[in-house]
This record gives C-alpha cells, structure tokens and sequence, in this order.
C-alpha cells in the first residue's frame, strides 16, 4: 500500500489524547491540509488540546524533496516554539519526523504508521532539552 499522507493533497482529522509531564491526560482533536504542486508542498495545521486553559498548537510546514528518495525535509513556523527544522522519512507502512527548534531547547519526533489509504495511528514527543515534556497518540483519518 503507498502513502497517501504527505503524497496526496487531501484534509486529514486527528483525533487522541495528549499527556503532560506533570501526568494530566486529555482529549486531543485536530486537523491538516496538504496542498502539494510537483516539488514543493505545504501542511498546515492545528491541534486542540483539551488542557486548563485550552491550548491549540499550530504549525504550517514548507516541504521539499532530498536527494534521498526516502526523506523529505521541511521547515515549520510554530508560533510557540518558533521555527523547527525537520526531516520525514518515509518506509513502508510507516512515515517519521524528527525536527529541531532553532532555539536549540525544543526537539521532538512523530511516527505515523498506516492503518489504510484513509487511516494512520500517530505517536509523538516534544522535548525539552532533550527530556521528554509532553506527548501525544491517536489517529488521523482522511476527510
């Protein structure tokens, strides 16, 4: 089965929970577009995370091809966290991304792997200083 994620312009629903250092769990939902042309494509997105007071992350990825047929790299603007610096990488049944913030202090990475055309299970971190802070694991579904 070939990636439809990142590789098809389409607008995917997350929807999982998020879980904080200090051990609160709560409801995450959340959603991306993907507009792509032959060799440069953007995501844009958000996820709203249930917390006191709400919280809703939002990103918009600039993606571009790499001389390795298997990665991809991109640049993000997160108004929390600044620009990040990434790289997907891409096997069968599963996508990465690891990714850097320019400050230095936030990294993290995120696993997709694919359920079906129409379907991912997700998992991811955000560090800081290298120690685990928050993360998150639901789904994505391709509206």
């Amino acid at each position: 089965m070939e990636h439809t994620y990142l590789f098809q312009s389409a607008r995917w629903r997350a929807e999982g929970v998020y879980h904080t250092k200090d051990g609160q769990t709560v409801p995450l939902t959340g959603e991306t577009t993907l507009s792509r042309t032959s060799d440069t494509w953007t995501l844009t997105g958000f996820l709203d995370v249930a917390l006191t007071p709400p919280a809703r992350f939002e990103n918009t990825y600039t993606i571009s091809l790499t001389d390795n047929p298997a990665e991809l790299r991109w640049t993000s603007v997160n108004p929390a966290l600044g620009t990040l610096e990434g790289r997907f990488t891409v096997l069968p049944g599963i996508i990465t991304s690891a990714y850097m913030a320019a400050d230095g202090v936030h990294s993290g990475s995120e696993m997709m792997m694919q359920v079906s055309e129409s379907e991912y299970k997700m998992q991811g971190v955000l560090n800081e200083n290298g120690d685990p802070q928050d993360w998150w694991e639901g789904r994505l579904v391709r509206v």
